[in-house]
């Protein structure tokens, strides 16, 4: 098997033991480890080695770069309405706020496994989610699994007003229930 090895990738990690449920880190300074970022680069398996092929780009500006391998538990769920994105590190875990849609207009919701700071975990796989709504009239869809720790569902709501949407994890209950921020619908 051979590999192209781009210009702009000048190095590669390897790690010799599983690496399900870790993410790797880069950051420019020992002394300041909180301002590491995760970055995602793709994991081939070769000759029973893992190996990160790591870009110029996802580099720390600077003369130097420390990596490092962290486990990033599963302990909650995140979800994100339409105009809302994952923002991990802040303290809600999103940046945004919920776009108005109307009345009978479909609201895609996602729903991700994340960590305690709000990273997506794409190593959660399988776990049932299920949605319900404050709007008494809305249509929710059947529950729905986690792939890569995301899944996306689409919810009509039937009433004309602020209401929020709430996931549940059916599969692990030592997950909490997570409820998203409060959407306005309005009438067409």
């Amino acid at each position: 098997m051979y590999i192209v090895v781009p210009t702009n990738a000048p190095y590669w990690i390897t790690c010799n033991v599983s690496d399900t449920g870790f993410s790797l880190i880069v950051g420019s300074s020992l002394t300041d480890i909180p301002s590491w970022r995760t970055i995602d680069v793709p994991i081939t398996l070769q000759a029973g080695l893992r190996w990160a092929l790591i870009t110029q780009s996802a580099l720390p500006a600077g003369p130097q770069a420390f990596f490092a391998l962290v486990k990033r538990p599963f302990i909650q769920l995140q979800v994100l309405l339409p105009g809302e994105t994952n923002a991990p590190g802040t303290p809600t875990g999103k940046v945004g706020t919920p776009t108005p849609i109307m009345l009978g207009d479909v609201c895609t919701v996602t729903v991700y496994a994340v960590d305690p700071n709000y990273n997506i975990l794409n190593y959660v796989t399988g776990d049932m989610i299920a949605l319900g709504s404050t709007d008494p009239n809305a249509y929710l869809p059947e529950p729905a699994r986690l792939v890569n720790g995301a899944v996306t569902m689409q919810v009509y709501f039937g009433s004309v007003g602020s209401f929020t949407v709430t996931a549940t994890n059916l599969t692990n209950s030592q997950i909490p229930p997570a409820t998203s921020s409060p959407i306005t619908v309005v009438s067409p």
